[in-house]
């Protein structure tokens, strides 16, 4: 389906270190929306325009050859590259296909792969192996098609949609490399019109009881779902408590969403715990608020809470996770394998909920 670009905000304009962004959309006839707190939006992106000329240029192609796609038909060859085709990410599955039939590469298993594609894109493949450079029109047949990236709901409305996300953007190999949708969507203007689809996410969602607590952890833009689960919370007259632990790098200019955090937790709907990893000398992360709000959180816990978690798979799940376990041993007198049981199982029965990524 399309959706309408009605707000484009930058959040972090006072930011040197990252661009995050608030997007507003709707349907273009104000149709109502379907989805739910905790969903996702996929967004069908288009490939940076000079990357695709690279790669053409590489190619020894001018981009008006034909090309037939599985899903899109006769195309031309610009237009694959540019729509259809995946060529900001090296799949490691095209590594493994040039081992095997080609006898290029020397990578000993597919670790060794990932490895090797982890920040790299198409034109570093074919900057490196030029004989996949020789292959012309035929090296399209090798890329996979361009997948719809997925956004967290940062809203609850049949109305409009939000989407908080952070333009990513780095330097590998000498050239400066950007996330496809994401620059693609904060490079969008009021009115622009984007296909995107929403996605259902079962296993984060808030409880069917109002009442329930819930506890949430989020850092960055995993702030994201929580918006939306707050948005939700604060309709119910009765409901139950709501705690957001969050962090970010400086409060000054990350402080993301603040002025809303801070209006549900002045109207007394929202318990909010802060930490920014830059104001301090030293360190400080939600892993340190958690820790100390463990005998409130832990209250909470035995009281029928439902945890949480939104953020980097590699520093803030592994982090809390530990934590966590920790005090299930503490408070429990459990051993380890057996605290670990308990996080699985509470992760199946729902009390503990991940949206990582």
């Amino acid at each position: 389906m399309q959706l309408q670009i009605t707000q484009s905000q930058l959040l972090t304009a006072r930011s040197a270190i990252k661009s995050v962004y608030l997007v507003t959309l709707q349907h273009p006839q104000g149709e109502r929306l379907s989805y739910q707190p905790g969903d996702w939006l996929t967004v069908q992106a288009i490939n940076p325009v000079e990357l695709v000329r690279q790669l053409l240029e590489r190619l020894n192609l001018s981009g008006t050859e034909t090309v037939s796609l599985r899903k899109a038909g006769e195309v031309s060859v610009s237009e694959a590259l540019g729509r259809h085709l995946e060529i900001t990410q090296l799949n490691p599955a095209i590594l493994n296909k040039m081992q095997r039939q080609l006898q290029l590469g020397e990578w000993s298993d597919r670790s060794a792969m990932i490895e090797y594609a982890y920040g790299r894109d198409i034109l570093d493949l074919l900057t490196e192996f030029p004989q996949m450079a020789r292959m012309g029109i035929e090296f399209l047949d090798w890329l996979a098609p361009l997948a719809p990236r997925y956004y967290s709901i940062a809203s609850a409305s049949d109305k409009t949609v939000q989407v908080l996300f952070k333009a990513v953007r780095y330097r590998f190999n000498d050239r400066d490399k950007s996330g496809v949708a994401s620059n693609f969507l904060a490079s969008l203007s009021c009115g622009d019109l984007i296909e995107a689809d929403f996605k259902e996410n079962p296993m984060f969602k808030l409880p069917d009881d109002p009442q329930t607590p819930i506890v949430m952890f989020g850092a960055g833009t995993g702030l994201a779902p929580f918006l939306g689960f707050m948005q939700q919370r604060v309709r119910e007259v009765n409901g139950g408590d709501n705690l957001l632990f969050f962090g970010e790098t400086e409060k000054a200019n990350a402080c993301l969403c603040c002025d809303q955090l801070e209006a549900w937790e002045a109207a007394g709907r929202l318990e909010l715990f802060l930490a920014f990893s830059r104001d301090q000398a030293e360190k400080r992360y939600v892993q340190h608020l958690m820790d100390e709000q463990r005998e409130r959180l832990w209250f909470l816990w035995e009281a029928g809470a439902v945890i949480y978690i939104c953020g980097s798979q590699k520093h803030l799940a592994p982090a809390l996770e530990g934590l966590w376990q920790q005090w299930f041993i503490e408070e429990l007198a459990l051993d380890a394998a057996a605290a670990q049981a308990l996080w699985q199982q509470s992760r199946k029965q729902k009390r503990i909920q991940l949206d990582v990524y």
